[in-house]
């Protein structure tokens, strides 16, 4: 049994959904997989993350189809005995590659879907109802992961997104 992860980029996981996905993992295996990924630095610093994290089942998706059809074919052809997933909440004026990926996990796993909150343009994070607790030592699992991503952190763009990480919510 089986719970996947789907981050649309390379730091999404960690920073919208990292205290989940340790919840998840005191239950059992999970497996994260980055839809839109790179064969490059930002690679190589979320298998930096996913190490630190304790995920042994990473798998970046180097030919992933910008097609809401096409992208549901594929994450259908996923093997093994899933029993939930989680994907970014599909949320007006959010991510256009977040989005896609929620409505594709949805139509694909239906209820087995959960979504996790990320951001809104133009509004910052995107905060719901429910807000999850994460254990105390959680927030520097997280920290650790948030370092691997040098890239990241260390452009102008997108640094602030680093500077607030300790909440995170899910719908």
């Amino acid at each position: 049994m089986t719970v996947v992860f789907f981050e649309p980029h390379h730091d999404d996981l960690v920073l919208f959904c990292c205290h989940t996905l340790l919840r998840e993992q005191m239950q059992g295996p999970v497996k994260v997989i980055t839809v839109f990924s790179e064969d490059n630095q930002r690679a190589d610093e979320t298998i930096a993350a996913m190490d630190s994290l304790d995920v042994y089942d990473w798998r970046g998706w180097l030919d992933t189809p910008y097609e809401h059809n096409a992208l549901c074919r594929k994450m259908a052809e996923l093997d093994g005995n899933i029993t939930a997933v989680w994907a970014p909440m599909v949320e007006e004026g959010g991510h256009i590659d977040h989005d896609l990926v929620g409505r594709a996990a949805e139509n694909v796993f239906g209820l087995s879907c959960r979504f996790y909150a990320t951001y809104q343009r133009g509004h910052g994070r995107t905060r719901t109802d429910n807000e999850v607790t994460p254990e105390p030592d959680w927030y520097a699992k997280k920290f650790n992961a948030m370092s691997c991503y040098v890239s990241q952190i260390n452009h102008p763009q997108m640094r602030p997104w680093f500077n607030d990480w300790e909440k995170e919510w899910i719908a």
